[in-house]
């Protein structure tokens, strides 16, 4: 890219652009807008890439399958997983529970069959105490007095 291209691609003079190239440092919203264009600000600020910094085929990679329809990103999926993990990379195990037999419960006019498998899906951001009761007997309410 030219001098020019780089100014502006930032929005700023190509005088600055020259001044930025001879030492002088660019302030904040320079290094936004360079950040916006896809400029790796850390490197231009350390001269460093983070250790962990995805390479360009991870990073193409990454591109590609952001800009693929789901049935592509599920091919791609099930392609890289039929490959061997490391043994660092593999999930941990999960422990199967075997289904328990089914089993049928009548409460007050309510039948309540379960069989198979049960799972239990944990999601949310609760975060004061709950109490759920499963069962037993129904609890009694007070009725409020009358003023």
């Amino acid at each position: 890219m030219t001098q020019q291209q780089v100014a502006d691609a930032l929005s700023i003079r190509r005088e600055m652009w020259a001044k930025y190239e001879a030492g002088a440092e660019p302030g904040a919203s320079v290094l936004g807008r360079a950040a916006a264009s896809g400029v790796d600000v850390l490197y231009v600020l350390t001269g460093k890439r983070p250790e962990n910094a995805p390479s360009a085929d991870e990073q193409r990679l990454l591109a590609l399958y952001r800009l693929a329809d789901i049935k592509v990103r599920q091919a791609v999926l099930a392609a890289l997983a039929t490959g061997e993990m490391p043994a660092a990379a593999k999930p941990s195990a999960v422990t199967r529970v075997p289904a328990p037999a089914a089993k049928t419960v009548k409460h007050g006019g309510i039948t309540v069959h379960v069989a198979g498998g049960i799972g239990q899906q944990v999601e949310g951001g609760i975060h004061s105490p709950q109490t759920f009761n499963m069962g037993g007997p129904a609890r009694k309410t007070r009725k409020a007095k009358a003023e």
